[in-house]
Formats: structure tokens, C-alpha cells, sequence
């Protein structure tokens, strides 16, 4: 059996990094992303079953890091 994972129900992908500070830092240096998968996850275990972890009220992990979006590829 095979799996699409772009047309999977429970499939997310994450393809953000911290644009500014640490993160960028390694970016720099190490020439691949840092992504936010940490985040992320941390995030999702936090949240009930029924809340978007986007909603900045409810989980904004900003302070610090993550203050300035960027994508993967460093833009």
C-alpha cells in the first residue's frame, strides 16, 4: 500500500524557520534550515484536539525567536 502524503488527511508540513536571531544565525553558518519543527510540535501537543495552532491568543511563542518568520530556503 502506498501513501500520497500530499493528499493525506493527517499529514502536516512545516516549512517555516526563525528569520532573525538564533535560527538565522544557524542558517547562515550551516547552509541548511533550522526549521521550526520543535515549535510546532510542542505547539500541537499543547492544543486541544479542536484549536488552530495558529491562533496567535491562544499560542503565541513569540519572545525571542520566531519573532520574525522566514521560510526553509532563508527567505
Amino acid at each position: 500500500m502506498t501513501c500520497d502524503l500530499l493528499s493525506a488527511s493527517k499529514v502536516s508540513v512545516v516549512i517555516g524557520q526563525d528569520g532573525e536571531g538564533n535560527g538565522n544565525d544557524l542558517f547562515g553558518s550551516l547552509g541548511h534550515s533550522p526549521t521550526c519543527l520543535g515549535a510546532a510540535l510542542g505547539t500541537v501537543s499543547l492544543a486541544q484536539v479542536h484549536l488552530n495552532i495558529g491562533y496567535i491568543r491562544a499560542f503565541n511563542i513569540a519572545g525571542g525567536e520566531l519573532d520574525v518568520p522566514a521560510l526553509a530556503d532563508g527567505t
